[in-house]
């Protein structure tokens, strides 16, 4: 008969992989978790317990066999997991990169990437970018029609390398992740489209960007370019990213806005806080539960969208805020500075989802009062009043949805992420470059395509 000690030994064995395995997952978590990791917290103290108890039990001499067996096939486990750690480690490039992406080490290992980080910090305004040649990867879930992944230019922006290289341009673009066009490739990004229609745009945007950001990209970057005209970008909801900016100690401690603040984050909490125990299968539990939560967003949109809507509906809109009024003297700091350069001044408005789908998704128009309805009077009324060019997208997106509402045309949104898609891509250029030819501004170049999709 095996001694009741070698028993509450091999459960010992399998006790202490185990808290090995769990503290390595849950040592670099955020407190705030979703419910799935919390069952996997729950789930570690059930096994620890469980093995506690085992070993226990077997010195005193209860229940030695079913503990020994328990024992055995645990050891077992850990071992195969163990095999598989040793081949994947070895050979990462083995594995997809939905799963490499939730390790440093491994995804760096399988394409012989630099530590480098793609986040630039710079001590004054805009206060952070992307660096210059650097692969750009969005984190998180933001769907099937979502391209997660781009190249940045010379300058550390996004942009087709060929108007990066230019001298003169157009005009200069300044924004945040609709100005930048996150979600589509560099190609389809409306910027690259007024490009192609003869006139080169060169795009200062940044995803996550306050409007104070956006004026300081333009102070500290636009000089690299002679431009006729400055497209100043402005989403509704951007103008309270302005407050974390007069937060001394959150610049101290590198905290921004937006997207670029979640890359910024996932370079903090995934890609330095690696897995440095069981560091394949953590990666594979994580990107699984990535999918997870992907497929539930995918299950639940329409009620997203709902809620959504329903939100902007009651948001408050007060114009006397100092979001709103740091917002406008941004919008005069960028007009002085284009008159310096012998620019012009357009500001370029920018529609969400939750207005331009809200007619065909609730069957009655925005009610009076709508947030963005009066973010888009406030500053229509700021232009008229400084003389200031505005582009307004909101009706083109709104008659666009109305034409594809219910047919197979592809939406000027992307499902879940909610940014402009391809499709709402062409609706901007179509615009901008309206506007451009209105001003009876020359085209540099030739037009290479058309946007009339």
């Amino acid at each position: 008969m095996v001694p009741a000690v070698v028993t509450a030994a091999i459960c010992a064995v399998n006790l202490l992989i185990g808290v090995a395995f769990f503290a390595s997952r849950w040592w670099p978590r955020p407190v705030n978790t979703p419910i799935a990791l919390l069952l996997e917290a729950v789930l570690g103290v059930v096994y620890v317990a469980g093995f506690v108890a085992a070993g226990v039990a077997s010195l005193r001499g209860v229940g030695v066999r079913t503990a020994l067996r328990v024992g055995i096939a645990g050891v077992s486990a850990w071992v195969m997991v163990g095999l598989i750690e040793l081949v994947f480690s070895s050979f990462p490039a083995l594995l997809p990169d939905a799963v490499l992406v939730r390790n440093a080490a491994l995804l760096m290992k399988a394409h012989r990437m630099d530590e480098q980080d793609v986040i630039e910090h710079v001590p004054e305004s805009p206060w952070v970018k992307f660096r210059p040649g650097m692969q750009v990867r969005s984190p998180g879930i933001r769907g099937q029609d979502f391209s997660y992944e781009w190249t940045t230019d010379r300058l550390g922006f996004k942009n087709d390398p060929r108007v990066a290289a230019l001298e003169r341009v157009t005009a200069l673009a300044v924004g945040d992740s609709f100005g930048e066009a996150m979600g589509v490739p560099v190609a389809a990004q409306w910027t690259t489209l007024v490009t192609e229609a003869g006139f080169p745009v060169y795009n200062l945007s940044v995803q996550g960007y306050a409007p104070v950001q956006m004026v300081g990209a333009l102070r500290k970057y636009g000089a690299e370019f002679e431009a006729d005209l400055v497209l100043f970008g402005f989403t509704p909801g951007s103008e309270g990213r302005n407050r974390i900016f007069k937060d001394p100690a959150a610049l101290r401690a590198r905290r921004y806005t937006g997207a670029i603040e979640q890359v910024n984050r996932h370079v903090d909490e995934i890609r330095r806080v690696e897995y440095r125990v069981f560091p394949v299968t953590n990666a594979v539990l994580s990107g699984g539960e990535q999918a997870l939560r992907g497929l539930r967003l995918g299950l639940t949109l329409r009620l997203d969208l709902a809620t959504e809507i329903e939100a902007a509906s009651r948001a408050p809109f007060d114009e006397a805020s100092s979001d709103w009024q740091e917002t406008l003297a941004a919008i005069r700091e960028a007009r002085t500075l284009s008159q310096q350069r012998g620019a012009k001044l357009a500001v370029l408005l920018f529609s969400n989802r939750a207005i331009a789908y809200h007619e065909r998704f609730t069957g009655a128009p925005p009610p009076p009062g709508h947030y963005e309805s009066r973010v888009r009077e406030a500053l229509a009324r700021t232009c008229r009043a400084e003389r200031i060019s505005l582009i307004d997208t909101h009706d083109a997106f709104r008659q666009y949805v109305d034409r594809v509402w219910g047919t197979s045309e592809p939406p000027p949104f992307f499902e879940i992420d909610g940014h402009p898609s391809a499709a709402g891509q062409r609706l901007i250029a179509r615009e901008v470059v309206g506007y451009l030819e209105r001003q009876g501004m020359a085209r540099r170049a030739p037009a290479r395509a058309s946007i009339e999709r």
